[in-house]
């Protein structure tokens, strides 16, 4: 039972810091969308749509999630001592055992996500977000009394309502217009979005032209350009077929997947390592310092390296032994760090 417990506190962190980041990442997708320009008629469908999205980046997030949830395990033990009560009567062979299996399990768990279902599911989501894309409807909020639509124009204003800005005042960056009237209304038709300002003045700067001019009707039109056609990009597809790309961007994603691979598995190696420590209360917080900043040190390289690799600055075998090197000196960094002899 006592080992269960270890495993069951283990596995329960491993819970909370996965949903947490995962539901940041959403939050943040789902807003992404609602800001880019365009809405589906049902708010719903685009948190379906963001959900679809969280699996893909289960993995390259996974590491400093193994990381923090030990922490907090080793902050609840520390304050308890309940690891000094554990391991007064179960071996520690039967711990590591426990540990080994359930963090099978796991990298079991995470390849397949990786390798199979995050892969489906990102399709059915990029598939899903270019049709979203297409109907291109602004969403505007009133609290703001401004809306800007990328790089095409900004709108100040003091009331939107019905698809009317009332009192608007209106930059026009590819024109090079500042215009200004009682009322404008934004309609949708044959893939555009049509912006007709009424009773109102427009004061151009452009290289071609400058003047002011009074107008009682003026419109302005963007085009959708959005493409209707689904680029597949590096979540789209497994190691394998990452490695077979001819695309370098791609082809090094894969070499990077492998790696991350390769850093998840040390960091489960190392997890009993470091909830062994727990009870040296003085110490704790200082090693677990040490290998936070060990693990960002080797993110922070291992992306110097894909850079350079992308751009043919080194080739595949001077990449590899870099980071093998890299991730030697990690384990040692890490046996050094919790040696408990």
């Amino acid at each position: 039972m006592l080992p269960r417990y270890l495993i069951y506190n283990y596995i329960k962190y491993l819970t909370i810091f996965l949903f947490s980041f995962l539901i940041t990442i959403w939050a943040s997708q789902t807003i992404r969308l609602l800001e880019i320009g365009v809405s589906y008629n049902d708010l719903f469908e685009i948190v379906y749509l963001t959900i679809l999205l969280i699996p893909s980046y289960i993995i390259n997030i996974f590491h400093l999630i193994l990381i923090f949830s030990v922490f907090f395990l080793n902050y609840k033990f520390n304050n308890t001592s309940e690891l000094f009560i554990i391991t007064q009567y179960v071996k520690r062979k039967l711990i590591t055992k426990n540990f080994l299996i359930i963090n099978t399990l796991i990298f079991l768990s995470l390849f397949i996500n990786a390798e199979y279902i995050s892969q489906k599911l990102y399709k059915d989501y990029k598939e899903k977000e270019v049709e979203l894309r297409s109907e291109f409807k602004v969403q505007v909020q009133n609290s703001k009394k401004e809306f800007k639509l990328d790089n095409h124009f900004v709108i100040f204003f003091d009331k939107f309502d019905n698809d009317i800005f009332y009192n608007p005042k209106a930059l026009i960056f590819s024109d090079d217009l500042l215009v200004e009237s009682e009322n404008a209304k934004i309609t949708y038709n044959d893939n555009k979005i049509n912006l007709e300002f009424y009773n109102g003045s427009r004061v151009s700067s452009s290289k071609k032209e400058k003047s002011i001019t009074n107008f009682l009707k003026f419109n302005f039109y963007i085009e959708n350009n959005s493409e209707e056609i689904v680029y597949p990009d590096k979540e789209s597809f497994s190691v394998y077929e990452l490695l077979k790309q001819d695309d370098k961007k791609l082809n090094v994603a894969g070499h990077s997947k492998i790696i991350n691979y390769i850093l998840i598995l040390i960091v489960l190696i190392n997890i009993q390592r470091v909830v062994n420590t727990i009870n040296l209360k003085n110490q704790t917080n200082y090693k677990n310092l040490k290998l936070l900043i060990f693990l960002l040190g080797f993110i922070v390289a291992n992306s110097f390296l894909n850079k350079i690799l992308t751009l043919e600055t080194i080739n595949t075998q001077i990449y590899y032994a870099l980071n093998i090197i890299l991730l030697i000196l990690l384990q040692f960094g890490i046996w050094k760090t919790y040696d408990n002899s």
